[in-house]
């Protein structure tokens, strides 16, 4: 944006001296404590003083009539003679302090009139200088709020226009910058007032008027849409997932996301106990976000120009503002976007692909139904069922596991809602096994719990494994010798109890393998849960306290 300034020039009396300034008095009046040397000094003095001054050496004449005034302090003509020759050396203060010695002690002396002339001159001077000052002060104001706005530095820019406002309130280029520097940091409201209150020819009144109505646009926009975490897509106040990238989806009144700020005195402690009540561990959760979910994803331009910057650093980069590519070293991947929405995330440089499909609510959220996901090297095929009103009911979740066993592996977890509070999940899962290791079929059954305080706010989330059961349909004998130290008098056909152990899949070179329950896919319900269950966890619970709760 360019900035226009307006440049004041300091004039100095110097360069138009007044006829008081060129008159120097010269005969002076001994008075009869002096000798005659002292009286012929003085004369010299004053005489000298007055050819100096004729000669423009103002200094030789100053230093004649400061020795006119030692021999005779406060003599009517000497201080009228310095005070001119001050005045001319551009001595200002100097200068009206001779002056007013004058006018104090001599208000009707013979020299009054020339005096009267000075102190004029001397008004106007000061007068002149008051303005170069404010002038100076408001181009080094205005130069300090451009480097300030050029460096991304909104903020300082904004106070430095404010003060350079300050200095000449009437100044319009200062007000427009200082809303274009509020406007950076979202402050639209405060812009919007300098906008209107800008009245002068200087700025085109179409541009304001233009840019007025462009942030009303945005304020209208912070309160119906919230923005993508992640790449900075606009997107419904409702939410949902981003058809850019397809995170999410982002639940912005969702308790269980709302939970987690970094208030002062907000606290969301995790705490994972063995099968026998036994405490496994417990650690302390780091906060998600400054303050509630929903102000974290509320829209506005910075909040998205911040986002986009981010990923730019980290290595993505963008198309038509949207996020398309990501590259880093020799690390790839791309972003496939069909009808204006994402259908696939794939990688040259790994070779994985990943497909992604959704549907459109008519409240214009983007709702993943189908998606392949990738975790720590582990994929996932997750599919989604949503109820009339967009919520979901039902998640269903499959894999291969990663560990040397290959089991096919599927989870499900159902959805139980209160109104517009989530109440339950029943969890489910399970596998069937190769026949190389016997045949087994694995399935356990587990539940999610949500409480609430009476104001709404999420008070605890607990899981629970209420079963974890093994029945192998085959079991050789070879078979039945490697997993008898990990099952104790296992049989075909009964039921093994997982919980405490876990569930052993294979003993490649007598090292056992285990199928962990796997929750990481589970996002959706609560960050909290979706974790990789440590063998013999058969419970967790996140308690959660808010600043100022008893």
């Amino acid at each position: 944006m360019k900035k226009r300034i307006l440049i004041a020039a300091l004039v100095l009396i110097t360069a138009s001296p007044s006829s008081a300034q060129e008159e120097i008095v010269v005969h002076v009046q001994p008075t009869s404590t002096l000798t005659l040397a002292q009286e012929q000094e003085l004369l010299a003095a004053a005489t000298f003083g007055s050819r100096f001054y004729e000669s423009g050496d103002f200094p030789a004449a100053l230093e004649q009539f400061r020795a006119a005034e030692k021999l005779v302090p406060a003599h009517p003509a000497v201080l009228f003679n310095l005070a001119v020759v001050l005045a001319r050396m551009g001595r200002y203060d100097d200068a009206q302090i001779k002056v007013h010695t004058y006018r104090a002690l001599y208000p009707d002396g013979e020299e009054i009139p020339q005096v009267l002339e000075l102190q004029v001159d001397l008004d106007w001077v000061r007068e002149l200088k008051k303005r170069s000052d404010i002038e100076r002060a408001y181009l080094g104001l205005f130069a300090s709020g451009r480097s300030a706005f050029e460096a991304g530095d909104y903020r300082r820019a904004a106070d430095a226009f404010r003060q350079a406002q300050s200095t000449r309130p009437a100044d319009s280029p200062a007000a427009f910058n200082q809303a274009v520097s509020l406007e950076a940091i979202g402050d639209y409201e405060g812009a919007i007032a300098l906008l209107a209150s800008i009245d002068t020819p200087a700025v085109d009144r179409s541009l304001i008027d233009s840019r007025i109505a462009l942030l009303q646009a945005e304020i209208a926009d912070s309160k119906s849409h919230t923005v993508c975490g992640f790449c900075g897509r606009k997107l419904p106040s409702s939410g949902g997932h981003c058809p850019d990238c397809g995170r999410g989806p982002f639940l912005p009144s969702s308790p269980q996301w709302n939970t987690r700020s970094c208030s002062p005195g907000a606290e969301a402690r995790r705490t994972m106990y063995l099968v026998n009540e036994q405490l496994q561990g417990s650690e302390q959760l780091s906060c998600l976000h400054p303050g509630t979910w929903e102000a974290a994803l509320r829209y506005s331009s910075p909040k998205r120009r911040s986002i986009v910057a981010a990923r730019t650093v980290d290595g993505w980069t963008y198309r038509e503002n949207r996020i398309s590519a990501f590259r880093a070293g020799e690390e790839t991947i791309e972003l496939v976007k069909e009808r204006d929405r994402l259908s696939r995330i794939l990688s040259p440089s790994s070779g994985w692909v990943l497909d992604i499909s959704g549907q459109s609510q008519n409240d214009g959220r983007w709702l993943v139904t189908a998606e392949d996901r990738l975790i720590d090297g582990q994929q996932f095929q997750k599919r989604t069922e949503y109820d009339a009103a967009g919520r979901i009911t039902r998640e269903h979740v499959s894999y291969q596991g990663a560990n040397s066993c290959g089991n096919m592996i599927d989870i499900r977890a159902e959805w139980a809602w209160d109104g517009e509070r989530l109440n339950s999940i029943a969890l489910s899962g399970g596998y069937e096994g190769y026949a190389t290791e016997g045949s087994p079929v694995t399935q356990w059954t587990g539940k999610v719990n949500f409480t609430y305080s009476a104001d709404g706010r999420l008070q605890i989330e607990e899981l629970g494994i209420e079963r974890f059961e093994k029945r192998y349909t085959k079991l050789p004998r070879d078979l039945k010798r490697v997993l008898e130290p990990h099952y104790p008098g296992i049989r075909r056909d009964e039921q093994i109890d997982l919980l405490p152990g876990g569930d052993v899949c294979g003993t490649p070179g007598g090292t056992p393998v285990r199928n962990p329950i796997d929750l990481r896919a589970f996002d959706a319900w609560s960050p909290n849960l979706a974790v990789l269950l440590p063998t013999g966890v058969s419970r967790i619970s996140v308690r959660f306290a808010y600043p100022g709760q008893n």
